[in-house]
């Protein structure tokens, strides 16, 4: 993609969309300018072979600081390949780390589980341009995009590209592209990037499944507590001579497999004994998880009306996560997800989207998880537009 007098427009960084369809513009006082930089769509204007090193030489200390910034308390599970190894990551191959995404922490998480020094690729524009998480990222090293602008998403693989080329040895990619906000599925379809930016730079895809509980009904820690956040380390797959195909399908049934196994070892709620329904609870749950993003005091809101005012917001882009088009059985011919349907408590809106009666219904008590999972991967005629 050519570059050539091509810029990004900055402005678009200094407004988003809230959930009652409002324009917000941050407080210009929060607005980190200094990090404009690495919107830039030339690679050589946002990473360096000095800046990868500095942050490798700072890394062991970054690591330890990590946990504090998230309010779940991580611990990584230990893994072994089927030969009884403990897995552990490759130093001598680039590595590629693919986990699920389905809260603001699992980032930071993400992160301390890998353990070695990796760069993240990063997308949620209010929260790093506005928050200090942005000097964070900037810190432990981040390739930004705008999925509002075709260039800077385009562009995005080229910046990768050029720092495994300096040098860079490790990156982490969110194939899912969004929150994964559906009560059924444990991971959506999958962006090609992760893919595309293995092959050419013959590095091994490292999945990492991630469980946040909900401490409400999965263990009581008390007002002002954390929670707490499982991961596992897969095995790594070098997708050298397979297809996009085969292995998307075999990325997702390793991060859901491991994923299945840390809520069957750690999770003890059922869903019978949530006290109301499913579709209930789940609206309520990620809520809370939307209400669990920074707020910003003192920004512009304008209305679609045009009326104007000062007040606090949620750093959360609603028009970008809530209408993100997600690649799933129509990827092959180009065709987009269509119309837009909120998650709601509606009676029967549940029949637009994956139910736990299309997963479970042709099995019993006695059904093994392969067979579960399975199922889960292949519901028919599923929807892929899961919203608060």
């Amino acid at each position: 993609m050519s570059i050539e007098n091509e810029e990004f427009d900055y402005d678009l960084l200094k407004y988003w969309t809230d959930k009652d369809g409002n324009r917000v513009y941050g407080n210009p006082k929060k607005y980190n300018k200094s990090l404009e930089y690495l919107m830039s769509y030339d690679p050589k204007k946002v990473v360096s072979k000095r800046g990868i090193r500095i942050r490798k030489i700072f890394h062991p200390v970054f690591n330890r600081i990590i946990p504090l910034t998230s309010k779940s308390k991580l611990k990584v599970i230990k893994t072994y390949n089927s030969s009884g190894e403990r897995i552990k990551v490759p130093k001598d191959r680039r590595i590629i780390f693919v986990p699920n995404h389905g809260f603001k922490d699992d980032i930071a998480l993400t992160l301390k589980t890998a353990k070695h020094h990796a760069y993240m690729v990063f997308a949620s524009i209010p929260d790093f341009f506005y928050t200090i998480d942005g000097y964070a990222l900037w810190m432990n090293g981040v390739f930004m995009a705008d999925r509002r602008d075709k260039m800077s998403k385009g562009t995005l693989l080229d910046k990768v590209d050029y720092a495994f080329d300096l040098g860079l040895k490790r990156v982490v990619i969110c194939p899912e592209g969004v929150w994964n906000k559906s009560p059924n599925e444990l991971v959506l379809h999958y962006w090609k990037g992760a893919y595309l930016a293995a092959k050419k730079n013959d590095a091994l895809l490292m999945p990492i499944s991630l469980l946040n509980k909900d401490m409400k009904i999965d263990g009581d820690v008390g007002k002002g507590k954390r929670g707490v956040c499982y991961s596992m380390l897969g095995e790594p797959i070098d997708p050298k001579n397979m297809s996009w195909e085969d292995l998307e399908e075999k990325l997702r049934e390793a991060i859901a497999t491991n994923r299945y196994e840390l809520m069957e070892k750690y999770s003890q709620a059922r869903r019978d004994s949530l006290g109301y329904t499913t579709y209930d609870y789940w609206s309520e749950y990620v809520k809370e998880l939307i209400d669990s993003t920074h707020t910003l005091k003192g920004c512009r809101i304008v209305t679609p009306d045009g009326e104007e005012y000062i007040g606090e917001s949620r750093l959360y882009d609603y028009e970008v996560e809530n209408n993100h088009k997600i690649p799933g059985s129509s990827r092959e011919t180009g065709a987009e997800y269509a119309p837009k349907t909120y998650y709601s408590r509606v009676e029967g809106i549940e029949k637009e989207y994956i139910r736990e009666e299309d997963v479970y219904k042709e099995f019993n008590e006695r059904s093994n998880n392969v067979q579960v999972l399975k199922r889960t991967l292949t519901v028919p005629k599923k929807k892929m537009d899961y919203y608060e």
